[in-house]
């Protein structure tokens, strides 16, 4: 099946360029308790909470599998991260990183690409969003790609303040095509089988604990990710 769909994508006159792929090491929450928040701030900063073998895993897995189902072939990594106006760019929803919006993300991203995002509710003018920018740069494409993975900390059950919170993961995948118009934007999550302990209330945010419960949620991802991307797919806008 897969070699059929390779020779597909293969075989088709349209190519698409992969100008963004990150996992975010800010773990979301919808607690807004300072010591959570506190400990969220603290792990995205610490050295030791490493995702890069995550980062690596869903690159490879998007570039040779997922990517497989779309009706298109990737341009060529190195033809991107190696544009001098590319390696120029800044995202236009880049922020303070010590600003309150900064600290909800901390894009650990592949050597040679750029962060980037779409910027929707008016925040940035339509001539000014990243999948307009990199449209210019890469005129020749036929469409821009973004892809991203995000961590949200969920409980599960407490008592008296005690129990457990596992973690969703969630892959967001976007596309627009030549005109810049979104053809594909859709979001894929799944829960983590593996656990950490609430603590009065607050989940266990040490790295020793929670990057398992991080990896566990990757793996759950990618199972849905086969099962559910390519029906996804059958209803990619004709736009595209």
């Amino acid at each position: 099946m897969l070699f059929s769909l390779a020779a597909t994508a293969s075989d088709g006159d349209k190519t698409v360029a992969l100008t963004t792929v990150y996992v975010n090491k800010v773990i979301q929450t919808k607690d807004a308790s300072s010591i959570l928040l506190s400990k969220i701030t603290e792990l995205s900063e610490n050295p030791a909470f490493k995702l890069d073998t995550i980062l690596s895993q869903f690159k490879k897995k998007f570039e040779t599998e997922y990517a497989l189902n779309f009706p298109f072939k990737l341009l060529p990594e190195q033809e991107i991260i190696t544009n001098e106006k590319y390696k120029e760019f800044q995202s236009a929803a880049a922020l303070d990183p010590n600003s309150m919006l900064g600290k909800l993300t901390a894009p650990l991203l592949p050597e040679g690409y750029k962060y980037m995002t779409r910027c929707s509710g008016g925040f940035v003018k339509d001539e000014n969003q990243d999948e307009v920018k990199m449209l210019q740069i890469f005129p020749n494409v036929d469409g821009v790609i973004f892809i991203s993975l995000d961590y949200t900390i969920v409980p599960k059950f407490a008592v008296g303040g005690m129990g457990s919170a596992g973690v969703q993961a969630t892959a967001r995948i976007y596309l627009v095509n030549k005109q810049g118009e979104r053809v594909f934007d859709k979001l894929i999550w799944a829960m983590s089988k593996k656990t950490v302990g609430l603590i009065a209330g607050v989940p266990v945010m040490d790295v020793e604990d929670i990057l398992p419960v991080c990896q566990s949620a990757t793996s759950e991802l990618f199972k849905e990710m086969d099962e559910k991307l390519p029906k996804l797919l059958k209803k990619i806008d004709k736009r595209f």
